[in-house]
Order: structure tokens, then sequence, then C-alpha cells
């Protein structure tokens, strides 16, 4: 009797959604103040309103958390609505409210279809105009394929989505920020304190929510630059001033050459990663292969040439030009080139005003 009991306030207490139909109208609870709250709970026409996902008897309650919910007067064999805990309640609330004060159209428990046929059901649905975003609370552990796979059954819906979990399970995912699959941290979601935080940024969840469906928070992607090393020459044939390349660096990564064997590996890094088209952009010499060269080691036939003339430049001479640095007699410069994205953030755009 005692695991009846419980069996019976599991799927009574736990299964709560924030919304009811009432005739033809659909009530959302947390639009609803505490006193027309507390009316609704004492009027008879409480016996109308039905829970939109089997039509059963819905009864307007509260959580210990001081959530306003629905719950099944007599939950149906064929109710499909999962369970959910006080504080997934608590959230998905708080989040519902935010996005409706922030001018969208905002409804919970939200069932919707991909175009193969697949079910899903939002948390908060949200649309303003032709977009339509699905916020959704996942407080229990999930993997990160099923977030992909999840999160590709509303891309197929022509829906997008956000994801919102507690910070401890977004740090053990080690999963690079994307753009294709928004996840935001949550601290303190428990209702011990007035709202949750959000651990990207030093907000409440409402801002976060506000800001996010406002656009003032985008993804932002972080160029990957290359420096490209090089001094200041003259070529012995046009005797025309020109960039000799003479190594490359990205971030803490690089190589400068350090030997004549060296020369050739390292230019050719150069024109793989940049290519002679930006080299040439920037007043750089280009780069060529030429395994006759004399002054080239054997194997080894990439070097500059002249960006005026196109006199290839051995890499004996190169080199030698090199062994002066010590002596003061060459400075090194640099150009920085744009050769690809590093992993991109979710932050703050700057504003235009």
């Amino acid at each position: 009797m005692e695991f009846l009991s419980l069996l019976l306030y599991f799927f009574t207490i736990n299964t709560m959604p924030l919304r009811a139909v009432f005739g033809t109208n659909t009530i959302l609870s947390f639009q609803i103040n505490d006193k027309e709250w507390k009316n609704l709970k004492n009027s008879p026409e409480r016996k109308k309103l039905v829970m939109p996902c089997c039509g059963e008897r819905a009864i307007p309650k509260s959580s210990p958390l001081g959530t306003k919910f629905f719950s099944h007067h007599r939950r149906s064999p064929n109710c499909t609505s999962p369970p959910e805990s006080k504080e997934h309640l608590f959230l998905k609330s708080i989040i519902a409210k935010s996005a409706m004060e922030a001018g969208w159209n905002t409804t919970t428990e939200y069932p919707g279809t991909s175009k193969d046929g697949e079910s899903w059901v939002a948390d908060v649905y949200c649309t303003k105009g032709n977009a339509q975003v699905a916020l959704e609370v996942q407080l229990t552990k999930q993997d990160i394929s099923e977030f992909k796979r999840r999160q590709n059954r509303y891309k197929r819906s022509g829906v997008r989505c956000a994801w919102f979990i507690p910070e401890r399970h977004l740090l053990s995912l080690r999963n690079s920020p994307r753009k294709s699959l928004p996840i935001f941290g949550i601290k303190n979601h428990s209702g011990a304190t007035p709202s949750p935080e959000s651990s990207d940024f030093s907000v409440m969840v409402e801002k976060l929510i506000q800001d996010l469906l406002s656009g003032k928070i985008q993804f932002q992607d972080d160029p990957e630059e290359t420096d490209i090393h090089y001094f200041y020459d003259q070529c012995r044939r046009c005797k025309k001033t020109n960039k000799l390349p003479c190594g490359w660096s990205c971030e803490i990564f690089g190589e400068n050459i350090k030997s004549m064997h060296n020369c050739s590996t390292v230019l050719r890094e150069i024109l793989r990663t940049v290519g002679n088209r930006n080299l040439r952009s920037r007043g750089i010499n280009e780069i060529a292969s030429h395994p006759n060269l004399r002054g080239n080691a054997p194997g080894f036939p990439y070097c500059a040439t002249c960006i005026h003339c196109g006199l290839p430049l051995a890499n004996s001479y190169l080199y030698k030009k090199l062994e002066r640095r010590n002596g003061g007699e060459i400075n090194i410069a640099f150009e920085s080139f744009v050769t690809g994205r590093c992993n991109g953030r979710w932050d703050y755009i700057e504003s235009k005003d």
C-alpha cells in the first residue's frame, strides 16, 4: 500500500505542466498572479480545466518552491507527458515568463513534429513572426550525442533550440561551444535563491533569456591569425627592395629558419598556410619550388622569389642574410594573416549605439 501511495504521488505531483486548457482558451500558470491563482483554485470553474497532454482534468497547484502548475486529477494510461522535478518546473516557469516579457509569443509543453515525422515536445516554445525557438531545460545528465540528436530533430522541424543545463554538467560535457548547439550553464536553480543565475555570464536567468532572444548574445567566431616573419632586402638583379619571408607563428606555435636545410621546410609551411596571393598582397616575396637551383639543398627545393622581377633567391643566400641578424644588421618584422577560425563562443555583442 505504501508503494502504491508513492507511485501515485510520483505521477500526480511530478508530472507538472505549466499549461492547461479551459474550453477554447489556453491558461499559462506563469502569467497568473498569486491572487488570481488562489481564486482559480477555489472557483467551481476549475473543474473545467483539462490537461493538454491527455484531456484529463487539470488541478491547479503550487510546488514546494512556489511555482504554479497543473497536475493530473487522474493520470490517463495513454498520457505521454514526462515526469518533471520541482527544480525543472521552477526553471521552466522562469524561462517561459522571461521569454514572454521579451516580446515573444510563448507557450510551454508544446508538441511538434519534424518533417520526417518524428515527434517532440518543447519545454518552452516561442514564436515571433516566422521565427520559432525552443528553450529546453535539461537538469539530468545527458550525453553530447543525445543533445545533437535532439537538436537535429528541432532543426528538421525549422525550430532553433537553446539548452539550459546545470553548471556541473556543462563542465563534464567537455564540448567546445558551437553555433549549431547553444548550451548554457545554470547555477543556483534549486529554488534556494530568488532566481537562478547564468554560469556563462554574470546575469540572472531572466536577463539571459531576454538578451538571448533579443539578439544581444550571439555566437562570436574567433579568427585564427598566423604571423609571417620577414626582413627587408635588396634584389641583386632588379635592385628593388623586397621582403624576404623567414618564419611564421600562430599563438604559441611557430618556426623560424635555423639552418639552410630548414629554409625550405619553413617556406613550404608558409606557402601552405598563407598562400602566394596573400603574401603578394602584403608585398612579401612569393615562394616556389626550384629543385635544381644552385644554393638550395638537395631534396629541399622551396625558396623565395623576388616580388618585382621573379628572381629565385637561393636558400643559401637567405640563410647567410639571417646569420647577420645577431650582428644587428637585420630587423625582423611581421604581417598577420587570418588563416582560419578558432573555437568560437557565445558572448554579448558590442553595442553600436
